[in-house]
């Protein structure tokens, strides 16, 4: 297990030595779904229309939205990571949920768009 850690963590670009196997489990549930199609067959249904906006407008909607999950939907904290203002921040949020059709009170919705996010990992690789 801590072996195949370390080689995901590899994988998805991991920055640090130490690297735990229940961190990495779902990259590795992922890896095992074949074909890899359908993966980016799910990651097209949720992100697709973000990744298109991204790309024609040169935006960062898509690394606004990571990065608000990684700080657990602190917007705060999200803000200052990514050395936005809380305002500008919550417009980016607001405008995500405007292009994907999606509502962050739905704990299905959200958990679609963070399993993508991982895809998007993946596929990256």
């Amino acid at each position: 297990n801590a072996l195949e850690a370390m080689e995901l963590s590899e994988k998805m670009g991991g920055q640090t030595k130490l690297t735990f196997y229940a961190d990495m489990i779902v990259y590795h549930l992922l890896g095992l779904v074949q074909p890899r199609e359908q993966l980016e067959e799910f990651f097209n249904h949720v992100l697709g229309r973000l990744q298109k906006y991204d790309q024609e407008n040169k935006a960062d909607l898509m690394s606004t939205l990571e990065e608000y999950f990684l700080n657990g939907g602190n917007i705060t904290l999200a803000a200052k990571k990514k050395y936005l203002h809380r305002n500008t921040f919550m417009y980016r949020i607001e405008k995500i949920k405007d292009i994907l059709k999606v509502d962050f009170k739905h704990p299905e919705s959200v958990l679609e768009l963070q399993i993508a996010l991982k895809i998007r990992k993946i596929l990256d690789q």
